[in-house]
């Protein structure tokens, strides 16, 4: 279990990301990976599941909505993993770690005309808050 823990802080490292805290919002982009060492978990942005958010050219019914996959280990239970996907306006927006609750608060870039953005423009904008009792 310390070699998988020590290999997650590795590959976090590697990942780009400054190292978040609890109660500040963090950006990963396409493909990155981060440690959040206060909240013992790990994470991995895998997959743009869907963007249906309104482009700013356009006059929508609806704002749409942005879907993203993130896999999630725990850096301290034997670090089994699992994919959680998170939108910004539908539920569930928010994924619920041990003591912990990791929000999506924004995906960027907005689109500004129709059509698919590729995969490795985005950016997510996340938050590993306490969990509310």
């Amino acid at each position: 279990m310390r070699k998988l823990g020590i290999l997650l802080a590795l590959m976090a490292a590697c990942g780009g990301a400054t190292e978040p805290t609890i109660g500040h919002e963090f950006q990963l982009a396409f493909g990155e990976s981060v440690t959040v060492q206060e909240a013992a978990v790990w994470l991995h942005f895998t997959d743009v599941v869907a963007d249906s958010r309104c482009p700013l050219q356009a006059q929508c019914v609806w704002a749409g909505d942005a879907a993203i996959a993130l896999e999630i280990a725990s850096t301290w239970q034997g670090g089994d993993s699992r994919t959680d996907t998170l939108h910004t306006n539908l539920d569930p927006q928010a994924a619920a770690l041990d003591g912990h609750e990791l929000r999506l608060v924004r995906v960027d870039p907005y689109p500004v005309t129709p059509g698919t953005l590729p995969p490795a423009s985005y950016r997510i904008t996340l938050r590993v808050d306490p969990a509310v009792p």
